[in-house]
């Protein structure tokens, strides 16, 4: 069976079609077969995809593998409705078929908002990554409370009988943070005191809320110029692309950048999840 990875959020911006676009292609270079669902009304993660496809077919392009991303538009106006439900349904269909078809892991971008869509998205997954913008002076806050207790009723759902409407899961979905758009100071590379207090902060609810706090993503202006060819950062650090590329996405720190997204993937899952993806019993 294929493991499943929502990243999810209920604030916009801190990088969460960003994280999943890298997580497909990380997963990717372990020579795993990836596919991505972009349930997120914007097509953000479908329309990297469709740019990474377009970039593959250039002739001066080398190591750049298409990632197919399925759309499916889960928004909240049609999520309590027959539409709504059907949309619902499609995810799971979707996602057997996917699982069917040989794929060893699916990476869903879920809806950056509190819906039954998202619900679904959370609870049908066998691990949630929630970035968390540090430049936000809310986002601990809203990650802390509310979405928590979403995540909370999400896990509750997941481990319910099928006969009550859950998903007769014998253990709910693992919930992993990853502070993005971390600024480190230039001359000495040392993460800016504010964020390193908002990490710490959220490093002492972990035991409580029953999450862990990985490793911080650094600000890298690069992601977004690499997004919009349908790259990644971990690409780029890697040097798999020609020189046509700097002008387009420019120069950086790359060796930084591949050491914080490696450490973070690699804590996210465990040596004996990679490559052999020990799924969390119960979705059979």
């Amino acid at each position: 069976m294929a493991k499943l990875i929502c990243v999810g959020s209920l604030k916009g911006g801190p990088g969460k079609t960003t994280i999943s676009a890298s997580l497909c292609v990380w997963l990717e270079s372990l020579n795993l077969k990836v596919a991505g669902i972009d349930c997120d009304p914007s097509g953000a993660f479908a329309l990297w995809g469709a740019q990474r496809e377009a970039t593959a077919r250039r002739r001066d392009v080398k190591g750049v593998h298409p990632i197919k991303i399925h759309h499916l538009d889960g928004s909240e106006e049609d999520s309590d409705s027959v539409a709504g439900l059907i949309d619902k349904n499609a995810l799971s269909d979707l996602v057997d078929k996917l699982e069917v078809t040989g794929f060893d892991a699916i990476v869903i971008d879920s809806p950056g908002e509190n819906s039954h869509f998202a619900n679904h998205a959370h609870a049908l997954s066998d691990m949630v990554i929630t970035p968390v913008d540090m430049n936000d002076a809310t986002a601990v806050r809203v990650t802390t409370e509310p979405y928590a207790g979403a995540i909370d009723s999400w896990r509750k759902k997941a481990v319910q009988p099928e006969a009550e409407g859950g998903f007769g899961m014998e253990a709910y979905f693992d919930w992993c943070l990853i502070p993005t758009k971390v600024h480190v100071t230039e001359a000495r590379r040392v993460m800016i005191p504010l964020h390193h207090r908002r990490i710490e902060l959220l490093k002492s609810r972990q035991a409580e809320l029953e999450m862990r706090v990985m490793p911080p993503m650094h600000y890298e202006p690069a992601h977004s110029a690499a997004m919009e060819v349908g790259l990644t950062i971990v690409e780029r650090a890697g040097a798999m692309h020609p020189h046509w590329l700097e002008s387009e996405v420019g120069a950086f720190d790359r060796t930084n950048a591949l050491d914080v997204l490696a450490a973070t993937f690699k804590e996210v899952f465990a040596p004996s999840m990679v490559p052999s993806f020990v799924i969390r019993p119960g979705r059979e």
